[in-house]
């Protein structure tokens, strides 16, 4: 994926650990999510990374894909996380092994929301693969950063 950052300029994920500081205690926020597109006939994908700097605020680094319509809101919310999923990959072989990563999925707990439907199977795909994960609406890197970037 290629993020950027907020004035636009592409920056390389292993670029990130040069950001970092030993002065200050660091968590990274990842969160991705999308948009459907009728007029494009495409689904556009938004994957947030949040260098979150505990008490001074963060960083936020941005990539955006564009992708044939996913067939289900099962199969665009998967989709969705496994982006995330990836990205903590990559960031987990740079980051020193002190840096929190923290995975933020775009789902509902409650059934009364179509997402609430997959949010255990999603959760429980992030777990398992050894990382925290928040929901709404705690899962504010998915729900607000990368929703705003769905859409521009």
């Amino acid at each position: 994926m290629n993020f950027k950052d907020s004035q636009g300029n592409a920056v390389p994920l292993t670029d990130i650990i040069g950001l970092l500081s030993q002065d200050y205690e660091y968590q990274v926020f990842v969160g991705t999510d999308s948009q459907v597109h009728k007029k494009k006939k495409c689904v556009i994908y938004a994957t947030c990374v949040v260098l979150y700097k505990k008490g001074k605020g963060g960083r936020v680094f941005v990539a955006k894909d564009q992708m044939p319509y996913a067939t289900s809101l099962r199969e665009r919310l998967t989709n969705e996380t496994w982006r995330s999923l990836t990205v903590a990959f990559e960031l987990s072989q740079i980051l020193p092994s002190n840096v929190e990563i923290v995975i933020h999925v775009d789902v509902n707990r409650s059934l009364k929301y179509k997402s609430g439907n997959y949010h255990q199977e999603l959760v429980s795909l992030v777990t398992g693969q050894g990382y925290k994960c928040r929901i709404k609406p705690y899962a504010w890197a998915a729900q607000c950063i990368a929703d705003h970037f769905t859409k521009k």
